[in-house]
């Protein structure tokens, strides 16, 4: 059979790359439109049989899905956007995410994501979508609408943490004829204000300053906790 396809050539949301040699199959290299490379029989693609990587199929049942009239709620956009930075590949952060190899209990079900969460809280103020425990994905029993103080209090250790204690650094401040550096405890309370404690290390050294500032950020946090302000036991891990 004559297979009329150059490279270049687009088919759906295919475009031509190359041929592969695979015994007497006739398959070309193709590049989708979302970013996925894939391998797709050349007769299927001519004629109109296959038309992308697969992303269209999941697309019709993400369409089927909303069915729920709430396409332009806060609630479906913040479900898309989970969607995105587990499987999408070309989503900035995807790494963070579906790289780390978390997976969504409800990748193709935003009904069951509505049921598992709830609608988005109306008090006034703004929420996202955090997991309560950040080393499992957004699985049932593990989301939850959070405010960005809460979030705050339950994010894993920075990576571009250098103290290996988070909430707990070192700042250098300038005094009348020398510079003074301090560790620095930091906790963010209830009502979202940060809250700073510095300890010299002139006056006390290095390592018994970030001691201090290190057991100053604990007893904080449990005050905090007694109050409500919910950090998590893996607060910083």
């Amino acid at each position: 059979m004559n297979y009329k396809i150059n490279k270049g050539d687009k088919f759906g949301k295919l475009t031509a790359l190359g041929r592969i040699e695979l015994r007497s199959n006739k398959l070309w290299e193709f590049k989708c439109e979302c970013g996925t490379l894939c391998t797709r029989d050349v007769y299927n693609v001519i004629y109109g049989h296959t038309k992308s990587c697969g992303c269209l199929a999941k697309e019709a049942l993400l369409k089927r899905n909303v069915k729920h009239n709430m396409s332009n709620s806060r609630e479906y956009a913040a479900w898309r956007r989970i969607i995105s930075r587990i499987y999408n590949v070309n989503c900035p952060d995807y790494n963070a995410y579906g790289g780390r190899g978390l997976l969504c209990d409800y990748k193709d079900n935003f009904i069951g994501f509505l049921k598992e969460i709830g609608s988005y809280p109306d008090d006034g103020r703004q929420y996202s979508v955090d997991r309560i425990d950040n080393n499992k994905g957004y699985v049932e029993g593990n989301i939850r609408w959070a405010t960005n103080e809460q979030q705050a209090r339950n994010k894993g250790k920075s990576k571009n943490n250098s103290s290996g204690v988070t909430g707990v650094y070192f700042v250098e401040r300038p005094r009348t004829n020398y510079n003074t550096t301090y560790a620095v405890a930091k906790c963010i309370l209830l009502d979202g204000r940060v809250q700073l404690k510095l300890f010299s290390t002139r006056k006390h050294g290095i390592l018994p300053a970030f001691a201090m500032a290190v057991r100053y950020r604990k007893k904080m946090i449990d005050n905090l906790n007694k109050l409500g302000a919910e950090y998590s036991p893996i607060h910083g891990e």
